[in-house]
């Protein structure tokens, strides 16, 4: 094996020592220094062909410069002396073969006379790998220049020492063990190999040599965990923290609370800047605001807070004081360093909210709480019984739970502390809305309490609802499920309905429960609509469908709140007064359309409208009407058959049967 493949043989071996270099990347730049110097002892033994043995020793010393974008590959200058002792007696060479006469050998010792030194410089490339603060590993290689010097190798024909010295190559490989007792200080292990090969005449000593040395450095520098070195490069600068609702949790995670702005403050960029808001208690882990590349020095930008509550938010009483942290970890020349910023601010309960926005109040909308779904399917399955064929489902349940919600005492009461005209459109007044399960437990509320009961209600068996500003009072819409053309069909008055899309709905002004009659409350909401029809930026309707995609419902901690539901017919008597006033509404136009055009299928039409509708005197006098105007005439006989059967009225039933048998029976004769 030739001397370099030995040499590259050892040199591979001392890079796997630190082959683990790219794991910790981190702490080499964290732990990084500007430059050191320091000294090494190396005893070294001949390995291979070296013609002469001696012991060798190389003391030497060193400037490291780490590179900055790569601490861990360091350059150096290196420059010492390897003085050789050998054991090998010899006599001193005379210049020209002989002394002179008279001229006698200077005094030596034949041990001596192979002893020299060698003065040497050169440049190398380390790699250092920080396993932790306190241990490293590395590897280094290095080639340089030699002058050797021999003191009595030579003698003049005079008698006199001649010393004696010629240039060398040197190329050596080292391996490193560090210990580090403090950021300054290094001391190392060193095995090493090391090639000397010489330009002149004597190459006696050239040849690989191996040994085990020891090495000392200080580094410049200051380190980074002393409490005089802390980065604080961020300067956090932002306004007081606004109250945090509890109702708004959801909405915090997409929309911020606030605003924080960061300043590089120092003369190096911050890079790979991760901002979170963490606040102890309500949430499970800080949230992620923002991910940033880097700020140059002296530059600042302004960063959203998201938050992400978890459910505790919802156990709240009163105002909360919490003290949050606005956390802040990036890069800064090299080092990892976290930046926390203490913020405080009131954490509001479920039920506060701000009217910036009238939309929020659809938050309060928890179409899934068992107390209100329990609440409409009792009513639903109570009147299911007493639904025409007529009228839309919706609107019929729209009016059933009206009266189902008087028949609970639930009541208008304005908010004292708080009116709705007084806070609307305010972002700073804090106001406070009751859940549904509250209102129905308490039996009271103002405008925009009953319409979040009322607007539950329906949403929890799946009719769409909505929600309707005007200034100084919130009230509710409903869905009909007609399209936009089918207006007339539950009521003449095409001012009795608002289109939006390809949508029919009838507003309610839901505050007039237990004070007047679904009718009465239907017709004041769309008299509070068109009131600015002259005005209609004043005005707002927002379906509640719309309003949740932002603002999702609370979150519930649901218990049973003891509702009596009591006799059902408490709310039917009203739903069916409503009925009835509804239905005369409707068929009015018809009756007197049927009347001036007084055809036997006018009246026999009114008279399945007015029998869908449950108005069975109107349906029965229509039926009649038309049987009498035509003798021959089917339809009428067996409709009002059908009609006195569906009442119980069996006897004019058959009466009406068989008079519609009869008319068959002519209309066969005839055929015949």
């Amino acid at each position: 094996m030739s001397i370099w493949k030995k040499l590259a043989v050892g040199f591979s071996i001392l890079v796997l020592l630190a082959g683990t270099a790219v794991g910790q990347e981190s702490l080499n730049s964290y732990y990084r220094y500007p430059v050191s110097i320091g000294a090494s002892y190396h005893p070294l033994t001949p390995i291979g062909d070296v013609l002469r043995r001696a012991m060798v020793n190389d003391i030497s010393g060193r400037v490291r410069i780490p590179l900055p974008f790569m601490p861990a590959l360091q350059p150096f200058v290196l420059g010492g002396v390897v003085i050789y002792d050998s054991d090998e007696a010899d006599d001193p060479t005379i210049l020209g073969g002989v002394l002179d006469a008279d001229v006698t050998m200077p005094d030596y010792n034949e041990q001596a006379t192979w002893d020299h030194r060698n003065i040497f410089g050169g440049l190398g490339v380390g790699y250092a790998h920080r396993m932790t603060k306190e241990f490293e590993i590395g590897a280094e290689a290095y080639v340089g220049l030699s002058q050797s010097y021999y003191q009595q190798r030579v003698v003049t024909s005079a008698g006199e020492w001649y010393p004696v010295g010629e240039l060398g190559l040197i190329v050596g490989v080292n391996g490193k063990i560090s210990l580090n007792p403090s950021f300054n200080l290094s001391i190392d292990v060193v095995p090493s190999f090391r090639y000397d090969r010489t330009f002149g005449n004597l190459p006696d000593f050239d040849g690989l040599y191996f040994g085990l040395g020891f090495a000392a450095h200080y580094r410049f520098g200051q380190d980074p965990d002393a409490p005089q070195a802390e980065v604080r490069a961020l300067q956090f600068t932002m306004e007081e923290m606004p109250p945090v609702f509890a109702a708004m949790q959801k909405v915090y995670v997409t929309r911020p609370i606030s605003h924080v702005t960061l300043t590089n403050a120092e003369t190096n960029e911050v890079t790979d800047l991760e901002v979170s808001f963490y606040q102890a208690g309500y949430m499970d882990s800080p949230t992620l605001c923002a991910e940033i590349e880097s700020i140059p020095a002296g530059e600042s930008i302004e960063v959203p807070l998201h938050a992400s509550f978890n459910e505790a938010v919802f156990g709240t009483v009163d105002v909360i004081p919490l003290n949050g942290e606005i956390i802040a970890t990036y890069s800064y020349r090299g080092r990892t360093v976290e930046q926390r910023r203490s913020v405080t601010f009131n954490l509001q309960d479920r039920n506060s909210l701000t009217w910036d926005d009238d939309r929020k109040v659809a938050a309060f909308i928890t179409p899934k709480d068992s107390a209100v779904l329990n609440y409409a399917s009792y009513v639903s399955e109570s009147a299911r019984e007493e639904n025409t064929d007529y009228l839309p489902d919706r609107l019929e349940f729209a009016m059933q739970v009206y009266h189902a919600l008087d028949a609970l005492e639930i009541g208008y009461q304005s908010d004292p502390s708080s009116p709705f005209a007084e806070v609307q459109g305010s972002p700073v007044v804090i106001d406070s809305v009751s859940l549904p399960r509250e209102t129905l437990k308490r039996g009271t509320g103002d405008c925009d309490d009953i319409t979040v009961l009322f607007n539950t209600m329906l949403e929890s068996v799946g009719i769409p609802t909505g929600i309707v500003t005007i200034p100084g009072h919130i009230y509710s819409a409903v869905n009909t499920g007609l399209s936009p053309r089918d207006w007339s069909r539950i009521h003449p008055d095409r001012e009795m309905t608002l289109v939006d899309g390809d949508s029919l709905w009838v507003l309610i002004e839901i505050t007039l429960i237990g004070q007047a009659d679904f009718m009465d409350a239907w017709q004041t909401g769309m008299a509070e609509w068109h009131a600015y029809d002259d005005n209609e930026a004043v005005r707002n309707f927002y379906s509640t469908a719309s309003c949740q995609e932002e603002y999702s419902p609370v979150g519930l901690q649901e218990t049973d709140i003891g509702l009596q539901y009591g006799d059902p017919e408490e709310f039917l008597s009203g739903f069916r007064r409503d009925l009835d006033r509804l239905s005369d509404t409707i068929l009015a136009p018809i009756q007197e359309e049927t009347s001036r055009r007084n055809r036997p299928r006018t009246w026999n039409h009114l008279g399945v409208l007015a029998a869908q509708l449950k108005a069975y005197d109107i349906a029965d006098d229509s039926f009649a009407r038309a049987a009498e105007m035509d003798r021959d005439y089917l339809s009428p006989r067996v409709n009002l058959g059908a009609l006195h059967y569906l009442q119980g009225d069996y006897d004019g039933a058959l009466a009406a049967f068989q008079s519609a048998e009869a008319v068959i029976a002519r209309a066969g004769s005839t055929a015949t």
